[in-house]
């Protein structure tokens, strides 16, 4: 009898990232970062809480927002002090909070400032985020001294001191507060009225912190990234040898940012740790990365983020939007 053979080539298919490095099997079918056209330096960028697809962002002294196009929002006039960080209102009627690097802020709606108040027991403004229960209470941060403010009155309570400089504050939709320090992470589900320590370090510095919307912590640390669950186990859920990365909590997960010399990358990482690169398109013609953090904004499936060159004379700005990758 004779026999027959038949020889089924396989083709592989490699691809590669903008810097020519081979993107695993699977990620090739994520879309590719868009370089949103933006002169100048970027401040600070937030997503909104009301809008899909809708994101705010600061310069030195204006805002924009950016949806299908960006465009200016409004200017301050001038003398001003130099804007630092900006937070949105989780209801309508939409309000945005301005901080500055004096311990002025300014509270505005979509056309312009509403009113402009200060804090004068905060050096500088860090940090900002409205309530969830309403837009006339906001809660401010210079890194050290955290206030409730009551905006009608003016009613400021003071809800927390750190010895050591803060990082991070967030708020959830739940209304419950996140504050994390270089040394520990604390909550308050009661408008900071009293607080539990969720993590202490030891030895490293916590650099950045995250919540995803399952409700799952995390924290970068050095070089890896830590996980809990249930807010009293912490277990290490990503490791890389560089380190230097930004993380933003996502559906299920975290989007990280990292800067390696002159090259900016960004992985999807879900809750079980498995690790998508997305750098696909992150293209700057900085010759050098400014030390400065870089910012990460997620609303929805859409990832906003930005990065200064060292002179810290001009910004870049892509945006990303989020497929579901096969299986």
């Amino acid at each position: 009898m004779r026999r027959i053979f038949f020889f089924i080539p396989f083709i592989f298919i490699s691809c590669g990232d903008y810097y020519g490095r081979p993107v695993p099997i699977g990620d090739e079918f994520e879309d590719h970062w868009e370089k949103i056209n933006f002169e100048g330096m970027i401040y600070d960028i937030e997503d909104s809480k009301i809008k899909e697809n809708e994101f705010f962002i600061i310069d030195e002294n204006s805002i924009y927002i950016l949806d299908t196009t960006i465009r200016n929002l409004f200017s301050l006039s001038y003398p001003y002090p130099e804007l630092t960080t900006l937070a949105s209102s989780f209801s309508n009627p939409l309000r945005l909070l301005i901080g500055t690097n004096s311990s002025k802020i300014y509270y505005c709606n979509m056309e312009g400032v509403l009113r402009e108040f200060e804090l004068n027991s905060l050096g500088n403004i860090k940090f900002l985020s409205f309530s969830p229960l309403d837009t006339t209470t906001i809660f401010a941060t210079d890194g050290s001294l955290l206030l409730k403010v009551f905006l009608p009155e003016l009613q400021i309570d003071t809800l927390y001191y750190s010895n050591s400089n803060i990082i991070s504050l967030l708020v959830s939709s739940s209304a419950e507060i996140f504050l994390a320090s270089t040394n520990q992470v604390c909550s308050s589900i009661d408008l900071g009225l009293s607080w539990d320590t969720l993590y202490i370090a030891s030895g490293e510095y916590i650099n950045g912190f995250a919540l995803d919307k399952k409700g799952i912590l995390y924290l970068s640390i050095g070089n890896k990234i830590l996980k809990s669950e249930d807010r009293i186990k912490w277990t290490e859920f990503y490791t890389n040898s560089i380190g230097n990365f930004s993380i933003a909590g996502i559906d299920n997960g975290l989007l990280l940012l990292r800067t390696d010399g002159d090259v900016v990358s960004a992985f999807k990482i879900d809750e079980t740790g498995k690790s998508y690169d997305i750098s696909l398109g992150i293209v700057h013609t900085f010759v050098y990365i400014s030390d400065s953090p870089l910012m990460l904004a997620v609303n929805e499936n859409r990832y906003l983020i930005s990065f200064r060159d060292a002179d810290e004379k001009d910004s870049a700005l892509l945006i990303f939007l989020d497929t579901i990758l096969p299986p």
